[in-house]
């Protein structure tokens, strides 16, 4: 059950949970989905919130990102703009990486109409123009299952 203590709240620039460690909050995503959300420390949600946005600063755009504790490697876009990215991916994933799939979840909401291959390919443009690596987006697909035809499709060279 979700108490009134369970609620998010803004602080300054970023947005962190209330909650304490380990409760979990049920977050509705959209009119569909659900997830649930495990709440970190405050400071170290902060600090990752922090660097995410570091990122997307650097990629010229803004977003509103929130973090799932999960151990599956996963990010995506809701229609409201926000944008999710798990735990896992996050401790496995360099900047580079992080900045890939940060600019293809962006691409996704800018362009709501994008496939998989656009939104790979518009993100490639937002990292060359923020001076990221172009090749941190098959970099980044390599580490998911089932990508080798978008990484071929983005000029990723061969698959390892």
């Amino acid at each position: 059950m979700i108490t009134q203590q369970n609620h998010w709240r803004k602080s300054g620039a970023i947005e962190h949970p209330t909650v304490t460690m380990g409760e979990l909050i049920l977050y509705l995503l959209g009119s569909v989905f659900f997830l649930l959300i495990a709440a970190c420390s405050t400071s170290e949600y902060a600090r990752q919130i922090n660097y995410l946005n570091k990122i997307t600063a650097r990629l010229n755009k803004t977003a509103h990102i929130r973090i799932v504790n999960s151990d599956i490697l996963h990010a995506g876009a809701w229609r409201s703009g926000d944008i999710w990215i798990t735990s896992a991916l996050l401790t496995q994933a360099n900047e580079q990486q992080i900045a890939a799939v940060l600019a293809h979840e962006i691409a996704h909401i800018e362009n709501n109409n994008a496939t998989e291959y656009e939104a790979d390919e518009i993100a490639v443009s937002y990292l060359i123009s923020a001076g990221y690596d172009a090749q941190s987006m098959a970099n980044v697909l390599k580490l998911f299952p089932n990508t080798h035809q978008r990484i071929k499709a983005i000029g990723g060279g061969a698959y390892d």
